[in-house]
């Protein structure tokens, strides 16, 4: 039944809680609620940044430039980072388990090519320079 979950979200599951506001960034899918139970919190509210602001309001707005998220789940703070006033201009999100991997990518990465989502949790420094683009 998991697998299923990874497949673009209906449309109607786009715009279906109250964080939404017209934007295209904001009108991000929500993550099915079985996947947001493996990570926590099942309430929709805190995978929502609706007033754009810094997701971590003590970091410094330069510090978002690259983000690499190790555990990243079903992209609750990728969510929040897309609909930053400022999003990162690279994220790169890592979680063990490859449903949650695949639903990011084939739910947000579409909304903002910059975020991209890989499975495993042994990385080397070769595919961290790949990443890069060095």
């Amino acid at each position: 039944m998991l697998t299923a979950l990874a497949r673009p979200a209906a449309t109607s599951e786009r715009a279906s809680h109250r964080g939404y506001t017209g934007s295209p960034l904001r009108q991000l899918p929500l993550p099915p609620r079985e996947l947001r139970r493996l990570v926590g919190p099942t309430d929709p509210e805190p995978f929502d940044n609706p007033s754009g602001g810094p997701v971590f309001p003590d970091v410094p707005m330069h510090a978002y430039a690259f983000v690499f998220d190790f555990g990243c789940g079903c992209g609750r703070v990728a969510r929040q980072m897309m609909q930053q006033q400022v999003a990162p201009q690279r994220y790169i999100g890592v979680d063990a388990q490859r449903i949650s991997v695949e639903w990011c990518r084939a739910n947000l990465t579409p909304h903002a090519p910059q975020f991209t989502f890989e499975q495993g949790m042994r990385l080397t420094l070769e595919w961290y320079r790949r990443s890069l683009g060095a």
